[in-house]
C-alpha cells in the first residue's frame, strides 16, 4: 500500500492508484491504477483539486511539488512496505 493516493482533478474525476515517479514529470504526477495494469494517468499540478492519502487526509496544495517527501513520511509513520 506504499505510495497509494486518490487524485481528484478540477472536474471532480478521481483516480486511485500508486504514484509512479519520485519526481514531477513535466510539472505533473503520474498515477498507475493497479500494479497489474500498464495504464498510467498523468495529472498536471494545475489541474489537481486534491490528493487524498489512505488515511483520508488531504495533502496541502503547497506540498504537491514535494509529494515524494510527504509520501515517505506517511509510509514511515504507518510502516508501509512495497
Amino acid at each position: 500500500m506504499k505510495n497509494k493516493v486518490v487524485l481528484v482533478d478540477k472536474n471532480e474525476i478521481a483516480i486511485a492508484g500508486k504514484i509512479c515517479s519520485n519526481e514531477l514529470v513535466e510539472n505533473g504526477i503520474i498515477v498507475q491504477p493497479s500494479d497489474k495494469s500498464n495504464i498510467r494517468y498523468w495529472f498536471s499540478l494545475n489541474e489537481i483539486n486534491k490528493i487524498i492519502l489512505p488515511n483520508a487526509s488531504e495533502i496541502n496544495q503547497e506540498d504537491y511539488g514535494r509529494l515524494h517527501e510527504v509520501l515517505e513520511t506517511f509510509n514511515k509513520e504507518y510502516e508501509l512496505e512495497d
